[in-house]
């Protein structure tokens, strides 16, 4: 899409091993693989060109199941959400993106739930009804699979996405994201 400067793709977590040989491989030919972790568990796999201009990245999100559900963790910077009066948004905003810059560029594995990185990004759970993706279908356009209940899953995570909006953003309006950490969406899912 215009402007999307990532690919998203989700695994079951019994794909780990393979996700792990691709990485392995795509290192070894110049690409850059981070690891994002929350409690000791990869919940993502970030692929990127070594040494080119591109910003272009692939995203390997691992699902895993609860409550009828795909859950993973998501991370989002907290710069888009800092609180408080304009000149300490902007000094907080300005040192988070020089070091989230540094980071992006260097870094090889995040502990999302682990400080420094919680000081950084703000954690939230991707929450997918666990039939809307549970079975996929090979699609020749897309040169993948991807999950045969389509117009359903796209309806849930984006309400009519054939209606272009163009102040869409994730955090706010996807139906797919709870604003709160796993743990906190797990733990409060059980008591009920």
């Amino acid at each position: 899409m215009p402007g999307d400067r990532d690919l998203d793709v989700g695994v079951w977590e019994t794909a780990i091993p393979g996700v792990e040989r691709v990485c392995a491989t795509l290192s070894r030919r110049g690409y850059r693989v981070r690891t994002e972790r929350y409690q000791g568990d990869v919940f993502n796999y970030t692929l990127m060109r070594r040494w080119s201009r591109s910003r272009l990245r692939l995203d390997i999100y691992v699902f895993r199941q609860a409550r009828g559900h795909a859950w993973a963790p998501l991370i989002t910077p907290r710069d888009r959400l800092v609180q408080g009066g304009p000149v300490r948004r902007v000094a907080d905003v300005l040192v988070r993106r020089t070091l989230h810059g540094l980071w992006a560029r260097a870094v090889r594995a995040v502990a999302a739930d682990r400080w420094p990185w919680s000081w950084f990004f703000r954690l939230g759970t991707w929450w997918i009804p666990a039939d809307l993706v549970a079975t996929t279908i090979y699609d020749d356009a897309l040169g993948g699979r991807r999950p045969a209940a389509l117009e359903e899953y796209l309806a849930y995570r984006y309400g009519n996405w054939r209606v272009p909006v163009t102040a869409w953003h994730f955090w706010r309006d996807d139906g797919a994201v709870r604003q709160e950490a796993p743990a906190t969406l797990l733990g409060r899912l059980r008591a009920e």
